[in-house]
């Protein structure tokens, strides 16, 4: 990059980078099949996608954790952080069942993501 020039975001604001930047995760994961998908050309956009789908897995799985722990529970679930939140998840709803959760949080961001269906030669609404 030349000197005196700066990265512009596209899609994405320097906070939400900051808060939602994570190369590792189903975010990352997700990017990653979008990426050899061909559905991601520049390097911006490889990286803006990778925050994009961490926060929207982040957004899907704190909707799916309010409804499966319903009032009274889901309050004490967000005081926490980290592990601890995971902890008490499988206490509340059993290991089995919290996997479960897990993965259908990450079929649902997939299938958000409409990866497969984004090329770049074509883009989304081009026909077969």
């Amino acid at each position: 990059m030349p000197k005196g020039k700066t990265l512009r975001f596209n899609l994405i604001d320097l906070q939400m980078f900051n808060d939602n930047f994570q190369l590792e995760g189903p975010g990352w994961r997700i990017a990653l099949e979008s990426d050899a998908a061909g559905e991601l050309g520049t390097a911006l956009e490889k990286l803006e996608a990778v925050v994009l789908l961490n926060k929207l897995y982040a957004i899907n799985l704190e909707n799916r954790i309010m409804v499966e722990l319903g009032k009274g529970k889901v309050e004490r679930y967000f005081e926490l952080e980290g592990n601890a939140r995971a902890e008490y998840l499988v206490s509340v709803v059993g290991r089995q069942r919290a996997l479960q959760i897990l993965r259908a949080v990450v079929k649902e961001t997939r299938e958000q993501a409409c990866i497969g269906q984004n090329d770049k030669k074509g883009g989304y609404d081009a026909p077969p």
